[in-house]
């Protein structure tokens, strides 16, 4: 895929999910204000499905590495991941047809699960950098990533001990035990800013 492809892709998630343009204004115009609405982080990010909570954050993370210089060296050890994770879900994100989705065996929640637990882990990490700057701005924005990626996580392994115990039973996992599966990832998670 080429440069303009990439970025391409990446200003359509931006756009189909808002959070990420949500940050990406907030970061420009964070001279404004010192109040940063965390709601407008949270409210969206706890109504995804894992996948897409998921794919979000790691555009976040993206935007914050490309607009915020100090942050970008806090978030090093964390462009790879979150550079595989857009890559890994962003087109599927991108082609899905709600309308026709197939069964949820095709929801890989254990892919989802492990990367979120591994951006977990990742952003855990800078929680004491967090700690000592809480006044500034891009801090808050990572620690309420962190927060909502660490929910995320534990709703995704919670789904999948689930799906492993009843397949230790031979039963059939169903939807309704699990409310978010009734729903299936949606790409119109918008905020208003």
């Amino acid at each position: 895929m080429s440069i303009a492809q990439k970025d391409q892709e990446l200003k359509a998630l931006y756009h189909k999910f808002g959070v990420p343009e949500f940050v990406k204004k907030w970061i420009e115009n964070s001279d404004e204000s010192d109040d940063i609405p965390q709601y407008n982080l949270h409210a969206p990010l706890c109504n995804m499905h894992p996948e897409d909570a998921l794919l979000c954050i790691a555009l976040c993370l993206k935007v914050i590495h490309q607009k915020h210089i100090h942050a970008s060296k806090l978030l090093e050890n964390v462009v790879e991941i979150m550079d595989s994770i857009v890559e890994n879900y962003g087109a599927s994100a991108l082609n899905r047809d709600t309308k026709n989705f197939p069964d949820i065996e095709r929801i890989d929640i254990e892919f989802v699960a492990a990367d979120l637990d591994m951006l977990t882990y990742h952003l855990e990490n800078i929680e004491p950098y967090l700690f000592e700057n809480q006044d500034d701005s891009v801090s808050i924005i990572i620690h309420a990533l962190y927060i909502q990626a660490k929910a995320q996580a534990e709703i995704a392994s919670y789904v999948l001990k689930n799906f492993r115990e009843q397949s230790h039973h031979n039963k059939t996992f169903k939807q309704q035990d699990v409310p978010f599966l009734k729903t299936l990832p949606v790409n119109d998670n918008k905020i208003k800013i």
